[in-house]
C-alpha cells in the first residue's frame, strides 16, 4: 500500500514529506522551533514535529531517521517507527517546492526514556524541547505564552493521533486529507479540535 499511494500521488507531482512524532516515558512530545525562514508562513517562529521532505533514493521511514536527527540530534531506528497516517494536502506548496500537493507520512516513536538528550541545528531550528500538548493549552494561548512562539494546531492534532496510535496499535494508518488550502492555525484548530476531543474522551476512559 506504501509504494502505490507513493506512485499515485508523486505522478500528480505532488511532493513526498514525512513527520514524526516522538513521545518520551511521560508521553511529552518532541518538538522544534522553526528558525527565521518560517516566520512568513506561520506568522512567528512555530514549534512543529520533526520532519522534511524524502530525498532522492530514501524511503519515508530513512527519511523520517535522517530529518529526527538533523533537527534533534536525537538517533533512532526504524524498528522504533509505528506509521500512523496518510495526509494528502493537495492544496499545500513546501517553502522550497514550486509545485503544490504533498503526500505526508505520519510516523509516531515512543521512547522509553523520561529524558532523552535532544540538541537542534541552527539556523533551521533553534530550538529543541519536550513538550506536554494539551488542546485546552493550546486554545487559550498558554502553550504560545510559555515556549514564546506558534503552535501550528495541525502539528497539534497530529501529536495527538500518534499518541493515540502508539497506546492502542491499530491494524493500519489512518486516511486523511485536507481540501482547504489555508495554513494557518486558527483555520486549523476550528476543523480538527471536534475529531480531538473525541479522541481524547474516547481514550481517556478506556484501560491501555
Amino acid at each position: 500500500r506504501e509504494a502505490s499511494e507513493i506512485e499515485r500521488d508523486t505522478a500528480r507531482g505532488w511532493s513526498l514529506a514525512v513527520v514524526t512524532a516522538v513521545t518520551d516515558e511521560n508521553n511529552r512530545v518532541l518538538m522544534t522551533k522553526l528558525g527565521d525562514y518560517a516566520v512568513k508562513r506561520f506568522n512567528g517562529n512555530a514549534w512543529v514535529l520533526p520532519g522534511g521532505g524524502v530525498d532522492a533514493g530514501e524511503t519515508p521511514s530513512q527519511a523520517a531517521i535522517r530529518e529526527i536527527k538533523e533537527e534533534t540530534g536525537l538517533s533512532i531506528s526504524a524498528s522504533e517507527l509505528y506509521p500512523v497516517a496518510w495526509i494528502g494536502r493537495p492544496n499545500y506548496r513546501p517553502h522550497h517546492k514550486t509545485n503544490t500537493g504533498e503526500l505526508l507520512l505520519l510516523f509516531g516513536a515512543k521512547l522509553n526514556d523520561s529524558e532523552p538528550s535532544v540538541d537542534f541545528s541552527p539556523p533551521e531550528t533553534i530550538a529543541t524541547k519536550w513538550i506536554d500538548v494539551r488542546l485546552s493549552q493550546l486554545q487559550s494561548g498558554e502553550l504560545s505564552r510559555r515556549f514564546e512562539g506558534v503552535f501550528p494546531s495541525h502539528h497539534c492534532y497530529w501529536a495527538r493521533l500518534a499518541q493515540v496510535e502508539l497506546m492502542t496499535k491499530r491494524c493500519s494508518p489512518r486516511f486523511i486529507f485536507y481540501a482547504g488550502s489555508s495554513m494557518d492555525f486558527k483555520p486549523w484548530l476550528s476543523i480538527e479540535s471536534g475529531i480531538y476531543e473525541a479522541d481524547s474522551r474516547f481514550y481517556r476512559n478506556r484501560k491501555l
